[in-house]
């Protein structure tokens, strides 16, 4: 199973915002963004799980993310099960533990 594909994201904060953007996941490396944050990231899959540590950062427009005010570029563990088509996972910001998100990817499209 792979999970190499471009990927539309929709996530929620546990204080309950949300937001949606997009990711392609290829060779370990994510690349991502939406109309404000672009993200950077390294996964790997084991035992029918990814992992993966993601960059947020800032780029244009308000520094709003669904974690409130954030000027200043985070980092995420993410991880869940592995899907073909949609992948239910969750996410923890390593710098404030108290702050995490649930994500749903839908695959959009192969690469090519």
């Amino acid at each position: 199973m792979t999970v190499e594909a471009l990927w539309s994201v929709e996530f929620v904060s546990n204080a309950g915002d949300v937001g949606a953007g997009v990711a392609i996941f290829e060779n370990g490396n994510i690349y991502g963004g939406d109309g404000t944050y672009y993200y950077t990231g390294k996964y790997k899959i084991a035992n029918s799980q990814v992992d993966a540590t993601v960059k947020v950062v800032h780029y244009a427009g308000q520094p709003l993310s669904i974690f409130g005010h954030d000027p200043q570029p985070f980092d995420l563990t993410i991880g869940g099960p592995v899907s073909d088509s949609v992948m239910n996972l969750a996410g923890i910001r390593m710098d404030d533990v108290s702050k995490h998100m649930g994500l749903r990817l839908t695959k959009r499209a192969e690469l090519p």
